[in-house]
């Protein structure tokens, strides 16, 4: 199983999407079918607001709270429910929920990217092909205990559910393009899933020890015993300073994707910061917040202290 990798080794994730190795992403078009109303079951406590089309969640700077918004339907044969929604929170923490019936088709996604004003935001849509029976949609916006972002609210429009639809499934390549191979035989999930720190360090301005960050309060004495274990890269002030010929090297993917001054565009568009005095240690691969400009060839730089964001992983080494 892949997870959320999207349909490359490195893009963005699939939002609500988890993919087999061999398994296709399923594109549905539909046209004709009866439309069905369904019922309306709102929020008790903060209710969802009706304006021009669009509901809107009810507990906006509430904290510690949950606005859910139910359809019920019923179909008598196969059907299609459609709808737009889109989200304006605090990242990681306020987060939008869809399940249709036990499936969860949006899970939990959150932050202002989708934009911070109702009449800019972008809306993602679902089609969810269902068979004949009872249907439920349960639309939930949950805040945490502290803090809000943006509108603080998530949106819901466009709902429609079609009885006996013409439906037009067409398969198209999914899960094995995030494979390293383009094939079952390849690495999944090389980026989007939490940030890895590397034994990937500056020198000092002398060149003498491994350079010491104040702020995570990290110092690796260079020395024999140590060295072998670090990859030391020349000193810098600036993360912007960072030319080939001096500050990367060549087959560890430093050299052959950093830029000029640092940022997205590298290999696959991918991340490239380089380490300065201040935040000398690096990390890669890129979080599942970053979207696209993760990926196997993203690297940053940071301090060196923990996080419930960063990882890293054991490698043995044989001389």
């Amino acid at each position: 199983i892949t997870g959320n990798a999207g349909d490359s080794v490195s893009a963005s994730s699939a939002s609500g999407t988890t993919l087999a190795y061999n398994q296709n992403i399923v594109e549905v078009s539909v046209n004709g079918g009866t439309e069905v109303t369904p019922s309306i079951t709102n929020d008790a406590t903060y209710a969802w607001t009706l304006n021009n089309g669009v509901y809107s969640s009810g507990n906006a700077g509430v904290n510690s709270s949950t606005s859910t918004l139910t359809y019920n339907f019923s179909l008598s044969n196969r059907g299609v429910v459609l709808l737009d929604y889109s989200v304006s929170s605090e990242n990681n923490y306020d987060k939008l929920t869809i399940k249709i019936d036990n499936t969860t088709v949006v899970n939990g996604i959150s932050g202002t990217s989708r934009g911070t004003s109702e009449s800019s935001l972008q809306y993602d849509s679902i089609t969810q092909v269902l068979e004949a029976g009872s249907h439920t949609i349960t639309i939930s916006f949950s805040k945490d205990s502290t803090s809000s972002s943006g509108l603080d609210k998530a949106y819901i429009k466009n709902v429609k559910v079609l009885n006996n639809p013409n439906i037009n499934e067409t398969e198209v390549p999914g899960g094995q393009l995030a494979s390293t191979t383009g094939n079952i035989y390849g690495i999944y999930d090389m980026s989007g899933g939490a940030y890895e720190y590397v034994m990937g360090n500056m020198s000092s301005g002398s060149g003498s020890y491994t350079y010491y960050s104040s702020s995570a309060g990290s110092n690796f004495s260079y020395s024999s015993a140590t060295a072998k274990y670090i990859d030391t890269y020349a000193y810098g002030t600036s993360n912007s300073k960072q030319p080939a010929y001096n500050r990367a090297r060549l087959g560890d993917a430093t050299g052959e994707v950093v830029l000029s001054s640092g940022g997205a565009g590298g290999w696959y568009n991918d991340y490239a910061t380089f380490v300065s005095s201040s935040v000398p240690w690096f990390y890669r691969g890129g979080g599942y917040n970053v979207g696209s400009t993760a990926g196997v060839f993203y690297f940053n730089s940071l301090y060196g202290d923990v996080s419930s964001t960063r990882s890293a992983r054991a490698s043995l080494i044989v001389y």
